[in-house]
């Protein structure tokens, strides 16, 4: 059972490959009293080792005489001199292969961790060890700086291997089994060793570079701020949808235009302007129709429809929808397949609205997540649109587009109606 075991173990965890030698060194260790008799099992070798356990195990292969240190002791809180641990961690500690968790702790109770255990193997065999034969795994970056160096030598010199996702994972606790296989990689022939710890010279550094850095937040500049979208429908208008795009570049504001496809048709450079210059283009469907009213065929052929004209005029696919006079109902809804963007604050320019109005409610109203409903039809909307934008941004508010504010702010979902997104 033991071999089938280790076997089976060895193949799969970091450890080299195993071959039906390797269960030799079981027996091997347990009768150089490494291993204890009592732990040639399935259980014990896959049991962790805690750093009292490690220091035991080393304690037997290493050469010490106590007339070498004089009168030196172990000065841990957590290790007394009538602690069954010791005489162990004397060994270890006075001869410079192991170190406390801290000035004051050994660390009785604690778990090896594969870095540590590496890092006390190399400092035991690292006159045996070619310090310029080096390896690495994909996690080596995640070691401590005082481990990576040790661990890439002893990968280096084929005493350790990742697993097979090329992770060393050198956080994650030791097992026993994992333990002395290093070890009888280290030292075939069980002996009593001198310890010559490497100078600090010989400890080559290690590369911290994350060769699988997460991937750069395009919007981590809007986490964390006060956001809001001003969005313009009904368009693409010549004159008038021009007068905004000027006064958006001016002021150097995104916006979100939802525009319908019979007008692009008509106007094809406007909506090619409105994606080159940075604003985002939105599906206001192809004929400005009031969607509950439509069959569900009907529906589909306004919004894709549209989507496939936007695109092949402009090379960009639109992502979000605004039905005409903001009509949902559950047909709508069904059928779309896209997030339904409406809004939070609506001056009603449409109705002649003032300028001095639109510029009252809008600013009265913002808050972080709105979305701001104006109509590049409207001249007062057009000539209140730079004050609305002057008077937000000294309060805090950034602009942002649609499909940037559902990003910043968790998402949205094809169908689903969003009136803001605080």
């Amino acid at each position: 059972m033991i071999a089938s075991f280790l076997l089976a173990v060895l193949c799969a965890a970091t450890i080299a490959s195993a071959n039906v030698e390797t269960v030799d060194f079981i027996q091997k260790w347990t009768e150089h009293g490494v291993l204890l008799a009592h732990e040639n099992s399935d259980a014990h070798m896959q049991s962790l080792v805690p750093r009292e356990e490690a220091a035991r195990m080393l304690s037997t292969i290493i050469d010490f005489r106590d007339e070498d240190y004089g009168n030196d002791a172990v000065v841990f809180s957590d290790v007394s001199e009538n602690s069954p641990h010791y005489e162990y961690v004397k060994i270890v500690t006075l001869t410079g292969v192991m170190n406390g968790v801290s000035s004051d702790l050994f660390g009785v109770g604690q778990l090896m961790t594969r870095e540590q255990a590496a890092v006390v193997l190399y400092r035991l065999f690292a006159s045996s060890l070619d310090v310029d034969s080096l390896g690495s795994f994909s996690d080596l970056w995640q070691s401590s700086v005082w481990a990576g160096g040790s661990i890439s030598v002893l990968a280096g010199n084929g005493i350790v291997h990742g697993y097979t996702n090329g992770n060393f994972l050198p956080h994650q606790a030791i097992t026993k089994l994992e333990f002395i296989t290093i070890l009888d990689r280290l030292m075939p022939k069980p002996a009593k060793i001198t310890v010559v710890l490497p100078k600090p010279g010989d400890i080559p550094d290690f590369d911290r570079t994350d060769p699988n850095p997460p991937p750069v937040d395009p919007y981590a500049h809007l986490r964390g701020q006060k956001i809001i979208a001003l969005t313009f429908d009904d368009g693409p208008f010549g004159t008038h949808t021009s007068r905004v795009l000027d006064e958006l570049k001016a002021k150097g504001v995104k916006a979100t235009f939802f525009m319908t496809g019979n007008r692009a048709l008509g106007l094809p450079d406007m909506l090619k302007r409105v994606v080159e210059e940075g604003h985002q283009l939105a599906n206001h469907t192809f004929s400005h129709k009031l969607l509950t009213s439509l069959s569900a065929d009907s529906i589909r052929w306004e919004v894709n429809h549209n989507n496939d004209l936007f695109e092949e005029i402009s090379g960009v696919r639109p992502t979000v929808l605004r039905p005409p006079f903001g009509g949902v109902s559950a047909r709508v809804r069904e059928t779309v397949g896209m997030p339904i963007i409406l809004w939070s604050i609506d001056p009603q320019d449409w109705d002649g609205k003032s300028e001095e109005f639109i510029f009252s409610h809008v600013t009265s109203r913002a808050r972080d997540g709105d979305i701001i409903l104006l109509h590049d039809t409207v001249s007062a909307s057009i000539r209140a649109t730079g004050r609305i934008i002057d008077k937000l941004h000294g309060e805090g508010f950034v602009f942002v587009t649609i499909d940037e504010m559902i990003a910043v702010r968790g998402g949205a979902n094809d169908g689903e109606v969003y009136y803001s997104f605080r």
